[in-house]
């Protein structure tokens, strides 16, 4: 599911090490030009592959390029 979402004050960025069972669904939001996502009671949680790649994924969330996953 794509979706368009309001940009809170703060997100937290983790590597799909740190969520392992989002790992197929974040990298393939990420071969396909999105950051993936994930709303839960802490808030919003942004996806990416590696640790060098969380400047990319906060500039894809900051333009709308998110993947919001399950």
């Amino acid at each position: 599911m794509t979706t368009s979402l309001l940009h809170p004050a703060s997100v937290t960025v983790l590597t799909v090490d740190d969520a392992p069972s989002y790992r197929t669904a974040a990298w393939g939001a990420w071969l396909h030009g999105k950051v993936a996502a994930v709303l839960d009671e802490d808030g919003l949680r942004l996806l990416v592959p590696t640790p060098a790649s969380a400047a990319l994924g906060r500039r894809l969330y900051a333009v709308g390029s998110v993947e919001l996953l399950d």
